[in-house]
């Protein structure tokens, strides 16, 4: 960790309850990896879930990234002897257990070693220059033992080709839930934008936000942003 936002019991926690399920949610599906049933006293999220992570995300995952299992949680269906994911949460920030509620107590990440490399990475890039030491360092911290640079080191996967596309995947993979992505996207380009969200090129309007109605009341020097109705 390089810098992050403090917190700690009895002190300032995280407001991320939304993105944790509730306890009534959660006891009705299993753990395919520790081969049980999660159960309310223990597991005890405590949360709401009003934004939930997609299935696809954690299905877009190498299994032999230790991010995959560190960042996320599958749920899954048990009928018989065969488990099917019924859908994920992110659990990036575990929190601690204190009087039998879940207290989120991480601290919040903003810059670490990771962001460093692939801020180096593409700064490379943009020079004509090989971002493989970089990329790779941090797949490797990933993979650890699991690591196999004839197959996973860069440019040897599938995707590597474009290096400002390993890059931008490489981020997505290591800062779930860090508050990057959309920054990501931006700093990358319009096309990205387009490519990875429900934007398309036909409301490129939509990357910048639109004045609110009392704002242009209260000042009538500003301007609506263009693409957006005047009031």
């Amino acid at each position: 960790m390089i810098f992050a936002s403090r917190h700690l019991l009895n002190e300032a926690t995280l407001p991320i309850l939304n993105h944790y399920p509730q306890n009534a949610f959660i006891i009705n599906y299993h753990d395919s990896v520790g081969k049980r049933r999660f159960d309310a006293a223990i597991d005890n999220w405590g949360g709401t879930l009003f934004i939930p992570m997609r299935a696809a995300t954690f299905r877009r995952f190498n299994d032999r990234d230790s991010r995959k299992w560190a960042s996320i949680q599958p749920c899954y269906r048990l009928t018989g002897t065969t488990y099917s994911l019924a859908g994920v949460f992110g659990s990036k920030y575990k929190g601690e257990q204190a009087a039998g509620v879940r207290t989120y107590t991480n601290d919040y990440i903003i810059y670490r070693f990771a962001d460093l490399l692939l801020m180096m990475a593409e700064a490379k890039v943009l020079l004509g220059e090989n971002p493989a030491a970089e990329i790779n360092a941090v797949r490797q911290r990933a993979y650890g033992s699991a690591y196999v640079a004839a197959t996973d080191a860069f440019p040897n996967r599938p995707g590597d080709s474009n290096a400002k596309d390993a890059i931008l995947e490489e981020r997505y993979f290591e800062f779930i839930m860090e508050g990057k992505r959309w920054l990501d996207l931006r700093r990358f380009g319009d096309s990205y934008v387009f490519r990875f969200t429900n934007i398309t090129s036909a409301e490129a309007y939509k990357v910048l936000w639109p004045v609110d109605r009392n704002t242009l009341t209260n000042n009538k020097l500003l301007e609506q942003t263009p693409g957006y109705p005047k009031f």
